[in-house]
């Protein structure tokens, strides 16, 4: 028999201050405890991979010979 553990969410009232975090999920957070809020409502381990907001960036090469990484947008807020 095999047994699956869950979480059980407490019920958790994040605050409004705003500063943000970036998830392992590439998805940014307004601060951590919204990020340990959809964390526990996922039922996925999401680690906070840095301060402020999670940015995409493109990659450009030109023939080969050289690269250049590009910033293409920084996201602002995420709640769940």
């Amino acid at each position: 028999m095999t047994t699956v553990e869950l979480c059980v969410c407490k019920k958790l009232e994040c605050p409004s201050l705003v500063a943000p975090v970036c998830g392992s999920d590439t998805s940014t957070y307004s601060n951590e405890c919204e990020l340990e809020k959809a964390q526990c409502n996922t039922q996925r381990r999401i680690k906070v991979q840095r301060k402020g907001p999670c940015c995409k960036y493109s990659l450009t090469c030109d023939h080969k010979t050289s690269c250049l990484w590009k910033l293409i947008m920084c996201e602002l807020s995420h709640t769940e």
